[in-house]
């Protein structure tokens, strides 16, 4: 059944009647969408995530030396983002 009524009305109803619904365009996405989907592609395609598995990592098992100097160019580059 299709809402409160047998499947074979319903599918008549939307076929054949004067009052069914037209149906709706599709919606092209925004601009913006689309850029942050071919960002993420390309993210996903570069190694830079696997690289920052790999200095976070290092960091949790204490065998990354940072100095201050990196550390300041970490944080900057944590604010671009």
């Amino acid at each position: 059944m299709a809402g409160n009524q047998p499947l074979g009305s319903y599918i008549r109803d939307r076929l054949f009647s004067e009052k069914a619904e037209k149906r709706r365009k599709i919606k092209k996405p925004k601009p913006d969408i689309v850029m942050l989907a071919m960002v993420l592609r390309e993210l996903g395609q570069s190694r830079l995530t696997s690289n920052i598995n790999q200095f976070a990592k290092a960091a949790n098992m204490g065998t990354l030396d940072i100095t201050l100097e990196i550390e300041q160019e970490i944080e900057q580059a944590c604010l671009e983002i």
